[in-house]
């Protein structure tokens, strides 16, 4: 059983509603988190670049007389919202 699937479960385990009272929030966007119930707000990342990008920084250094330290940005993540989270309720009472 996969960390989200059990994540997803144990909120009934402990009498809680998801999301009304508990939101759940994932850092990788698996196939696993769109198959919950709900389906789990995760970040995404775009892989694909951030390969090219180190693939890139990879073969300067290799060609370079000498590697220079740069700074690189990453591609920024995504947030992907689904219904494992909800805005907080009010704490007024």
């Amino acid at each position: 059983m996969s960390w989200q699937s059990r994540v997803s479960a144990s909120p009934t385990r402990w009498a809680l509603k998801c999301p009304s009272q508990l939101s759940i929030a994932s850092f990788d966007d698996s196939v696993l988190t769109r198959l919950t119930h709900p389906a789990i707000t995760s970040l995404t990342r775009d892989t694909f670049a951030l390969g090219s990008l180190a693939a890139e920084r990879l073969l300067a250094a290799i060609t370079a007389e000498r590697a220079t330290p740069e700074s690189v940005q990453a591609p920024t993540p995504q947030l992907v919202v689904r219904g494992s989270t909800a805005p907080p309720r009010s704490t007024e009472r």
